[in-house]
């Protein structure tokens, strides 16, 4: 469970007390990054408690690595085993073919060829450790099915490279690379 001092009011980043929430956090746990402060513990604290109800800021930290695009299709699972790849596909058809965004995040995917902040991931080892009932034995995503999903399909459609790299945020135990 998040400490109440990392617990945040489960309100979007755009709000006014945002940045000093995740400021404070960082400063308090250098070890977090700010994005995953800013989507776990600010914006979507229950969803953390949830599904890694055995997370401490005290013996976790939450870093950026870099992988390819090709290594999240080949060892990212979603953490309930739902299709993650194919499950906001139409989003990125839609956009292309229409112009219709379908969240705020596929314009910049489809721009830049990578996503605007990076999703967050656990190993299941760590996960089975911090609590989730998994039998997996890969990478779980815990945040950010919209980003995996379209870079599925832009990747299938041509439109990113296999080799492309991405950031993600990687949860695991402290004094672990």
């Amino acid at each position: 469970m998040l400490p109440d001092r990392l617990r945040g009011p489960g309100r979007t980043i755009e709000s006014e007390d945002a940045q000093a929430f995740i400021e404070s956090a960082v400063q308090t746990f250098p070890h977090l990054d700010p994005d995953f402060v800013s989507q776990l513990c600010y914006e979507l604290p229950g969803h953390l408690d949830q599904v890694l109800p055995g997370f401490d800021p005290e013996t976790y930290g939450a870093f950026r690595v870099t992988h390819t695009a090709q290594w999240v299709l080949e060892n990212l699972q979603y953490f309930d085993g739902r299709d993650i790849f194919e499950e906001w596909s139409w989003h990125v058809d839609r956009f292309l073919n229409e112009g219709q965004e379908g969240s705020s995040v596929i314009k910049p995917m489809v721009e830049n060829k990578k996503w605007p902040f990076p999703p967050v991931i656990v190993d299941s080892r760590s996960a089975r450790g911090l609590g989730l009932h998994t039998s997996e034995e890969s990478y779980l995503l815990i945040e950010g099915t919209h980003r995996v999903s379209y870079l599925s399909r832009l990747v299938q459609l041509g439109h990113i490279e296999h080799m492309q790299e991405v950031k993600l945020i990687e949860i695991r135990p402290l004094g672990e690379t």
